[in-house]
């Protein structure tokens, strides 16, 4: 189908999380995921991942609605690296949970990024083996896709997920929009209640 854009469902998502929490992954295989995990909880691109330094992630003290008390919210503060736009990426309990011990002082990159190339062919096999169907489709530029997606279908304003994305024109975001099936089904589930 051309102009199709591949992404794993929240569902797809838990698959690969809980086979990166097992004691049967392979280190080489748990450090791909780490980063293509954490790239689904955030939208970076293969590079913004790669080149991502303790610099980009920044502590934000802000008063919390629930309670009166003060959050911490990390956001990940870069430019990206293919449109040069600035991005800021309020980071869920999810993108920290995989992100790895660093050095708050060095400019050194977080995570152990391995070639585009072999990321790729890393991911086809832990994603065969979590059984999804998707295997052959897939590229580190799907946890981009799933995050697209994933976030709207959640309820998170199309205008804030473009921005996150770093898109300069919201058409661009829009495209994440476009009802698929499994969203269809579960958007339906609510006349079975």
């Amino acid at each position: 189908m051309p102009g199709k854009r591949e992404y794993l469902t929240s569902y797809e998502i838990e698959l690969l999380e809980k086979y990166y929490s097992s004691s049967k992954i392979p280190k080489g295989e748990k450090n791909v995921l780490q980063y293509f995990l954490f790239s689904c909880y955030t939208g970076l691109r293969f590079m913004d991942v790669k080149q991502l330094t303790p610099k980009h992630i920044i502590s934000n003290l802000i008063l919390s609605n629930e309670d009166g008390g003060i959050d911490d919210w990390r956001t990940v503060e870069k430019q990206m690296h293919k449109t040069k736009v600035d991005v800021v990426i309020p980071l869920t309990k999810k993108a920290i949970s995989y992100l790895p011990q660093y050095e708050y002082k060095t400019n050194q990159p977080i995570f152990r990024v391995i070639s585009n190339q072999k990321t790729n062919k890393t991911l086809r096999k832990s994603i065969a083996k979590c059984k999804i169907d998707k295997a052959n489709n897939i590229s580190f530029h799907c946890a981009r896709h799933s995050f697209a997606t994933n976030t709207l279908h959640k309820g998170v304003a199309l205008k804030y997920v473009s921005k996150m994305l770093g898109h300069t024109d919201i058409k661009t975001t829009e495209l994440y929009t476009k009802p698929n099936k499994d969203y269809l089904i579960d958007a339906m589930r609510i006349m079975n209640q």
